[in-house]
């Protein structure tokens, strides 16, 4: 049976009227249920109960300052403590209630303030949601006595009136209340009293310039439009006083010439050596040429680098060395040209030798051209490598102003291009190296197995910036690339094999390439984001969607109230409330509080859809082919019941990695921006039961099921009925039918039970 907060027709506008009419309607609503049915969970308590109140509420005013002092203004506030168990209200206060009346007498002279209202919580019971305060609530006003105060002390009263309830029963009452502070000419500071308001004040929302919003509505729907500028660090913020010490060149350039022992650089590096012995009869200003262009490549490529990473730094991003490995499509690229490399190092094809500006056949300027390519190329293998020595310095180049950090990477570059640059300018070093025969042969394919392990280890990094479809086709574009590299190398019509080859590389390519570095647009960047209309323009019981768009902001869709209609008009062409947010974070999530004033624009109902349809299909463009479309938790019995306790809709995907069916229905039927949505609309939370290894958890779970293989897909519901069994082979309609079906049973858990 439904206790009087359900009573909506008596109580949804009472905020409206005074609180006697408010008390009247209450009773009489509670009375006419009561003359048909017993009540089963309370009941609104009479008149003739009024004098027990003091045992749900106590009300008193208070002030953080001693005394009064003419013209300067001060504080009081409406203290209102109330019994465990036990609310009263916000100015708005929800699905029902009546927020708190003050009605001030002050001495003449005195004018009262609006009242400020701290953020509420919000209280469900049985699928009402209302905007309460427990505990104790201070309800504060700025005071502002006269220039002149003729009397001493001054009183100051207000009377209150009030609701406060339980989740059994609700009652009324009023009264006066009053302080008596003397006037002086310093103000004295009432500590305690001062320490509640300061924590009062955290709980204020508060207007920033860095919150911009609009709202839509089509008289079905509203959206709410947000977007939260993070505070930026400025270009001051970064630079520092600091000053480049000789002791940072030199780690710079010991960290950069033990780069070239490091694997990502190594096998560039011998190549560029080996160079030397197939040069070591040339003209002696040839080979000093050969070491500079070298140099001058390694050079030039860490100076964009190092301007690249100094600007955007500047510009509040957060980067470090190797930035550029953190954008899956350079990872990609960087992998497949270094699989090109180690095929021709195998001999599984030849581009000649001069592949790495080594050979000698080619002109002198393709042979020049060929070192400054080998610089600029060991410049990028390594910056995926940290060397000894370093660290310090690179912390210290990314902290000092732009030319002194520019001569610190400068001092790094000459670091790495040591070995090449030693061996131009002192030939001798050339006696030491063996004579050319066939051991440089087996040199050069003992050097490709390096570059293969360089290429797992990039392949292991976008592992974990795509998802497993997209990681999928790059390993099976890599065997393309493969096979590009094999026709090229044994066709016999040269001329037909080059032109074959380069369609297949450039057509797998294309095909695999990873979409664009995005911030996760499904992790929510809100753990909570709820919006507190002052009006009751939104329906607090309804469900407030978050959907992110493209552009980094964020779309909540809000339900409307049944009175919206009604309620426009007061509003006056305008949404006012407190956006509350609360950052998605492991520990300590921070909470945000804004006011809210804006325009409430009335748009066509095609508009809106397109609005929303954009919205989504920007997050579904976002999403495509990433391991976050969905976000997918680990499953568990309990992670299952845990949920459903919450009254959130359950999904479960029994998969595998070896079933190719599973992998199927994930890439065709759950992966979609539109899927996304609509998971997110309907709070269904997706779990993920893996198989891939033999476990008898989750083969008892399926045999509870009568199953015994996968795939299986079910949704769970709270309202503790049969769960939804989707069919093995999945398309987008039959999912988005069966979330149906859980909207339509979910509905009915938030129906109002007939007495």
């Amino acid at each position: 049976m439904l206790p009087c907060h359900a009573n909506r027709v008596f109580v949804l506008k009472i905020y409206k009227v005074t609180t006697a009419l408010k008390a009247y309607l209450l009773l009489l609503g509670c009375s006419i249920l009561t003359s048909q049915v017993a009540f089963s969970q309370g009941f609104l308590e009479t008149e003739s109960e009024f004098d027990n109140q003091e045992q749900h509420l106590s009300v008193s005013l208070v002030s953080d300052s001693k005394t009064v002092v003419p013209g300067q203004s001060f504080w009081l506030a409406v203290r209102l403590e109330m019994k465990d168990g036990w609310h009263v209200y916000w100015e708005n206060p929800g699905g029902a209630g009546a927020k708190p009346e003050i009605e001030w007498n002050l001495p003449e002279g005195f004018t009262a303030g609006a009242v400020q209202w701290p953020v509420p919580d919000r209280h469900v019971l049985q699928g009402l949601t209302n905007y309460v305060y427990e505990g104790v609530v201070h309800l504060m006003v700025e005071i502002l006595p006269p220039a002149e105060i003729q009397n001493s002390p001054v009183e100051l009263k207000a009377i209150v009136e009030w609701t406060v309830c339980s989740d059994e029963k609700c009652t009324f009452g009023d009264g006066e209340v009053s302080i008596v502070l003397p006037v002086g000419q310093d103000a004295e500071v009432e500590e305690s009293v001062a320490s509640a308001f300061k924590e009062t004040r955290s709980r204020w929302p508060i207007s920033s310039s860095r919150l911009t919003a609009k709202a839509l509505h089509d008289g079905k729907s509203l959206l709410l439009d947000f977007k939260l500028e993070q505070e930026q660090p400025s270009v001051k913020a970064i630079k520092t006083s600091s000053k480049l010490s000789l002791k940072t060149l030199l780690l710079a350039f010991l960290g950069g010439a033990v780069l070239n022992l490091m694997p990502c650089v190594f096998p560039v590096i011998g190549l560029k050596i080996m160079g030397f012995v197939t040069q070591a009869g040339e003209d002696r200003r040839n080979i000093i040429l050969h070491g500079l262009v070298y140099t001058l490549g390694v050079l030039v490529s860490f100076w964009i680098l190092a301007t690249i990473l100094i600007l955007l730094r500047q510009g509040g991003e957060e980067l470090g060395w190797g930035f550029q490995l953190q954008d899956p499509r350079f990872v990609f690229g960087l992998a497949t040209l270094l699989l090109v490399f180690a095929l021709n190092l195998s001999g599984l094809f030849e581009f000649g030798t001069s592949f790495m500006g080594a050979g000698s056949k080619l002109t002198a300027k393709s042979g020049l051209g060929g070192s400054f390519f080998s610089g600029t190329f060991a410049t990028v293998m390594s910056t995926p490598c940290a060397a000894p020595f370093l660290a310090p310095a690179l912390g210290a180049a990314l902290v000092l102003p732009m030319v002194s950090s520019l001569l610190v990477f400068t001092s790094m570059a000459l670091g790495l291009a040591l070995p090449y640059l030693a061996l131009s300018f002192f030939p001798k070093l050339l006696e030491t190296l063996p004579k050319p025969g066939s051991w440089m042969e087996t040199f050069k394919q003992f050097m490709a197995f390096p570059l293969y392990g360089t290429i797992m280890f990039l392949l292991w990094t976008l592992a974990g910036q795509v998802g497993e479809w997209k990681l999928l086709t790059i390993l099976l574009m890599m065997v393309i690339v493969a096979l590009s590299c094999w026709i090229y190398g044994h066709w016999p019509r040269k001329r037909l094999a080059k032109v074959v080859s380069v369609f297949l590389l450039v057509s797998a390519a294309t095909w695999a390439l990873p979409d664009a570095p995005y911030s996760n647009p499904i992790r929510v960047d809100w753990k909570d984001a709820y919006f507190y209309s002052k009006l009751p323009l939104v329906d607090p019981s309804g469900s407030q969607t978050i959907i992110h768009s493209q552009n980094g902001g964020t779309i909540l869709q809000l339900p409307l109230s049944e009175y919206f209609s009604e309620e426009l008009e007061d509003a006056n062409g305008r949404l006012e409330g407190v956006l509350h947010l609360v950052e998605k974070r492991t520990t300590a999530p921070k909470v945000r509080d804004f006011t809210l004033d804006i325009p409430l624009k009335a748009v066509s109902s095609d508009r809106l859809d397109k609005f929303l349809k954009n919205a989504k299909n920007s997050l579904g463009s976002n999403l495509k082919d990433t391991q976050n479309g969905l976000p997918w938790q680990s499953w568990s019995a309990e992670t299952v019941q845990r949920y459903l306790d919450d009254g959130n809709p359950v999904f479960v995907d029994f998969t595998a990695r070896w079933c190719a069916t599973c992998q199927v229905n994930k890439r065709v039927a759950l992966s979609s921006g539109r899927m996304v949505a609509r998971f997110a609309e309907l709070g269904v939370i997706p779990l993920k039961a893996d198989w891939t290894k033999k476990g008898p958890v989750i083969a008892r779970a399926l045999s509870e099921h009568g199953r015994a293989a996968v795939p299986f897909n079910v949704i769970y519901l709270p309202d503790g009925g049969e769960p939804i069994v989707l069919p093995e082979v999945l398309t987008e309609g039959i999912v988005l039918n069966a979330l149906a079906k859980a909207e339509q049973r979910m509905a009915k858990l938030t129906q109002p039970q007939s007495p």
